[in-house]
């Protein structure tokens, strides 16, 4: 009988990612731009980073749950705007939301998704965020006001851009598999749909005609709500600093996976300087892989986030609606924790229960933010 395959880690779905998507999404899932410089230093650079363990200390009694822009979330680990999901899962979108939901942390929507805010937002009970980039004017307002009347609780802005290096799949002639819904990709805007006009001119765009992007723009953005603003791929204190001086409640340092630029300092590098610049003024969160949080946290971010990949992957290995690759809910967390250092352990329990068996377990703790009661 064959054995069932159930991945333990996002390594285990990036594997099983591979063989079951078509090979031109898959190079948009891993790839990035240039000679994949910075991608390989985001790597490394989280590898050189040691973990000093500290074990003698009571952890009978623990608490993963933080705050996230007034929203209590059971761990810090939030899953960020990702697009084209639905390349990989007809449920897309959704079906992230549903394991967002199930899990109790944020759910971030990419503008520009295959699915609704209206759709996602129903999938959901937990916070939803609404992430744009540096549209035209009409496009932003017709967006926002979508968001805002599905009930969006905050925004996210990705500031780099609109122009990005060259991806070599794309230049090869990337076409999504012939298995995706045609609407997630000629015109791919689901939320465009009752604005042909508006969707078109989102295809027509040359990558240089958009509106200056400033201060002054952030301070329009948050206007058009008055919801909390994020802003994404912060890379110097300098820009933290002005993002939050123009509004800004809350900063992404991310280097967008090497996916825009490349020869960019890893995100973790730059991490430090940002929190010391940004001090208590805002939050900072950092675009990253889960098996990797452990050491963001020790370097001083508050809230990790996904880099976008593995919702890609998800949809790739699941089966149950975007739940099987979170599932472990009775599974023991283990938190050893001293004056100030990150331990993190994986383990696999399996338990017969209803014929099916516990998912992994990621056991962390951050510096400060829990303390065993």
């Amino acid at each position: 009988m064959k054995r069932f395959y159930h991945p333990l880690t996002l390594y285990d779905l990036e594997r099983l990612a591979e063989k079951r998507l078509a090979t031109d999404y898959w190079d948009v899932v891993a790839g990035g731009v240039g000679d994949e410089i910075t991608i390989r230093r985001n790597r490394e650079a989280f590898d050189a980073i040691a973990i000093r363990p500290r074990l003698l200390t009571d952890v009978s009694s623990r608490d993963l749950s933080t705050v996230a822009l007034g929203h209590r979330i059971s761990f810090p680990v939030m899953v960020p705007p990702a697009g084209t999901q639905v390349w990989a899962h007809p449920d897309g979108d959704v079906a992230t939301a549903r394991a967002c939901s199930a899990h109790r942390t944020v759910m971030t929507l990419r503008a520009g998704a295959g699915k609704t805010v209206a759709e996602v937002r129903k999938a959901t009970t937990g916070p939803l965020w609404y992430g744009v980039k540096h549209y035209p004017d009409e496009v932003t307002e017709h967006l926002i006001g979508r968001a805002v009347e599905a009930g969006v609780d905050a925004i996210c802005i990705t500031i780099a851009g609109p122009g990005m290096g060259d991806r070599e799949p794309d230049v090869r002639g990337f076409s999504p598999s012939h298995d995706a819904p045609i609407q997630s990709y000629v015109g791919k805007w689901a939320d465009l749909a009752d604005r042909p006009d508006l969707a078109e001119m989102m295809e027509n765009l040359d990558g240089v005609s958009y509106p200056p992007l400033d201060g002054k723009r952030l301070e329009w953005l948050k206007g058009l709500t008055g919801l909390p603003l994020i802003v994404k791929e912060v890379m110097t204190g300098e820009d933290a600093l002005r993002a939050v001086d123009h509004g800004a409640d809350a900063v992404v340092v991310s280097n967008h996976g090497g996916r825009t630029f490349d020869g960019m300092q890893a995100s973790i590098e730059v991490l430090p300087e940002i929190v010391a610049a940004v001090g208590d003024r805002a939050e900072v969160y950092l675009d990253s892989r889960a098996p990797r949080h452990r050491r963001a946290q020790g370097a001083g971010a508050r809230r990790p986030r996904g880099d976008g990949r593995p919702a890609g992957l998800l949809g790739a290995g699941d089966r149950r609606r975007g739940r099987r690759a979170h599932h472990a809910p009775d599974s023991q967390v283990r938190v050893r924790q001293g004056d100030g250092d990150v331990r993190l352990h994986e383990r696999r329990r399996h338990r017969r229960a209803a014929g099916r068996a516990a998912g992994p377990v990621t056991e962390m703790v951050r510096r400060g933010a829990w303390r065993s009661r």
